[in-house]
């Protein structure tokens, strides 16, 4: 590695280690004597132009966020420099830490009392609650971030991800941040606000104080998973003897719905920082305690007077159960209908789930092998399989998130990788590689052409490349489907409006209809699917998927209503609502406009998830 001897004005001194995005080097500001920490830029050859100017944003976001703040639990800005020329780099200069990060004190054995843990965490509360109030959001709270001094003083550090609130620099639904530190909302892509670093502070402080990760998984996939809809491992299950209000407090800090976590950093610090004296007997008692003596009298009375008490409990449970009983079977005798519409679809849905069982187990066993090939290391094998199980399953937000994950780990290890290559065949795989992202890229923006060219270039280098090769025939795939959609758009007219709002004599020229297949697939399992055409209701249909396990229980599963409609073609409104009831979560509705040619045969896809996500998407059926 070649050590320059200048950054900008500054001195460098010595390389102190080596980020995602470029090398950290020790240097000396000439003007005032001052050493400083100097964070340097790269763009990587392989990078498409997208994925550097995301880096590049990401690198100035860094200075941007933390430049506004000046607080002493926060590494100070010193200097930034953006312009990269022949000579010049992108830098950043910063305050130099002597001490070591947290997470490296961890990975060495250390322990902290909780007084101590106490201390940390609220000097890292004081810097999050100074940020947020300046509008900056951390987003990448971790160990690794956060530098302790010899003398125990904290500091945060890379802001490279942070959001300014005032801007929507990552609002696109990407998934930005550390996989095991990372909030549920982080995790789905969704927009994140002050209380997902707290939840961060939150995994932080749960790792401080029973050496675990509350949501550790073997793999990032199922990490995910576990963040999103798992709780985490009870904290006495790995320290037994975990004081009540201590879990308490890492309970509630880990909270999925933001609005019931602490609300602010402090809050959290205070509330631990309460129950650790407690848990160490060091609270002040309000009251004083008064010890009373009873008579052998008093405590045979009470002890008569529960057995009584006891005894009545009984008959009355005994008398409550039998009437809830004969309630119960009341209703079921009143109740019982013969079989209708509701329970045919019903039985209908059981059958149809066995393709989707079928692609599910099929994905299931790609996403392990994947996982055995991040565990090895091999993160270029593991994206191309990624990218070839997408093509199966293109909506798996699994599969999505283990690709933005395997490439944020090549970003990180491939240029010390190709430093050990011969030229030669760095310059094939780069290239390679390079053309391969492009047509993927392509792909998923639907720019066909631009996909098939990209491929082609890949199978130049490598005409054996089965992902190149399937890139390119989906591709190709697509661009015809597309063409022939347009050709018919051309063939038959759009419905027309009059000057007075009214349907022209054009309108009545379009003929003819085509068919519409309904393939509704929910993971809850009680509601009402209701679906519009042009505000004409062409389906609406109770639903209720339940298998029963015995005479009083009953056990949730999913299902799926499936139905076929003739419907006049044209430009057409689909409007899907989905109502769970009084008790159940919010009625949710999605509206696609599409235009339609007579004669096509197209799916309205629709699907509930468990958390009551409502997803629909119009699809041309494939020859």
């Amino acid at each position: 590695m070649r050590v320059p001897k200048k950054l900008g004005r500054y001195e460098v001194l010595k390389p102190l280690g080596k980020g995602a995005m470029g090398i950290v080097y020790l240097a000396r500001d000439p003007l005032i004597g001052r050493v400083v920490a100097i964070k340097t830029f790269y763009l990587k050859d392989m990078m498409s132009d997208a994925e550097a100017e995301e880096y590049r944003k990401r690198f100035l976001r860094e200075a941007q966020s933390a430049g506004i703040l000046s607080h002493p639990n926060i590494v100070t800005i010193h200097d930034v420099q953006d312009e990269t020329t022949r000579e010049n780099i992108p830098f950043i200069a910063m305050e130099y830490v002597e001490g070591e990060n947290l997470k490296d004190l961890l990975k060495k054995g250390k322990k902290f009392s909780l007084e101590e843990i106490s201390k940390i965490i609220n000097q890292i509360a004081d810097a999050l609650d100074y940020a947020h109030s300046h509008k900056v959001i951390h987003r990448d709270i971790k160990p690794a971030n956060i530098m302790i001094t010899k003398d125990g003083k904290v500091k945060i550090t890379d802001f490279g991800v942070a959001k300014l609130e005032t801007t929507d620099m990552t609002s696109d639904g990407r998934t930005i941040g550390t996989p095991n530190y990372m909030s549920p909302e982080q995790a789905r892509g969704e927009k994140a606000d002050h209380r997902s670093d707290i939840f961060s502070l939150g995994v932080m402080l749960y790792e401080l104080v029973t050496g675990k990760k509350p949501f550790e998984s073997p793999n990032i996939a199922r990490t995910l998973q576990k963040i999103m809809y798992e709780p985490p491992t009870p904290p006495e299950k790995i320290v037994p003897d975990i004081h009540p209000e201590i879990k308490k407090v890492l309970i509630k800090a880990l909270e999925k719905d933001p609005d019931k976590r602490f609300q602010s950093a402090k809050e959290l610090a205070q509330a631990f920082e309460k129950a650790v004296e407690v848990a160490t007997g060091k609270e002040k008692s309000s009251e004083p305690i008064v010890h009373k003596e009873k008579s052998v009298v008093t405590v045979v009375k009470q002890l008569i007077t529960e057995e009584k008490s006891s005894k009545l409990k009984v008959i009355y449970i005994g008398i409550t159960l039998i009437a809830v009983l004969g309630l119960f079977f009341i209703w079921k005798l009143i109740s019982k209908k013969p079989p209708d519409k509701r329970e045919k679809v019903e039985v209908v849905s059981s059958v149809s789930l066995q393709e989707d069982i079928k692609l599910r187990k099929q994905v299931s066993a790609k996403i392990e092998e994947i996982e055995e090939f991040i565990k090895a290391g091999n993160y270029e094998t593991a994206r191309n399989k990624i990218i070839e199980t997408l093509m199966i399953d293109p909506e798996n937000q699994t599969l999505k998130e283990m690709l933005k994950l395997t490439e944020q780990q090549l970003a990180a290890t491939t240029e010390e990788d190709q430093d050990q290559k011969p030229e030669e065949e760095k310059e094939v795989e780069q290239d390679l590689s390079y053309w391969l992202n492009k047509a993927n890229f392509a792909l998923k923006d639907r720019r066909y052409q631009n996909a098939i060219d990209f491929a082609n270039k890949a199978l130049e280098i490598d005409k054996d490349n089965e992902i190149a090769k399937k890139i390119l025939e989906a591709a190709k795939r697509a661009k015809k489907r597309l063409e022939e959609f347009h050709a018919s758009r051309k063939q038959v007219p759009r419905l027309q409006t009059d000057q007075k709002g009214g349907k022209t004599a054009s309108a009545v020229n379009v003929t003819g209809h085509f068919t519409l297949n309904i393939d509704f697939l929910t993971e809850l399992p009680e509601g009402v699917l209701t679906i519009y055409v042009d505000n004409k209701q062409i389906l609406r249909e109770k639903f209720s998927f339940y298998v029963k396990k015995s005479l009083f229980r009953k056990e949730p599963r999913p299902g799926r209503i499936q139905a076929r409609r003739k419907i006049k073609a044209g430009e057409k409104t689909f409007k899907i609502y989905v109502a769970f009831g009084p008790q159940g979560p919010p009625t949710q509705n999605i509206e696609l406009t599409e235009f339609i040619p007579p004669n096509d045969e197209v799916t309205l896809m629709i699907k509930v998830n468990k958390n009551a996500l409502l997803e629909a998407a119009l699809g041309t059926l494939e020859e």
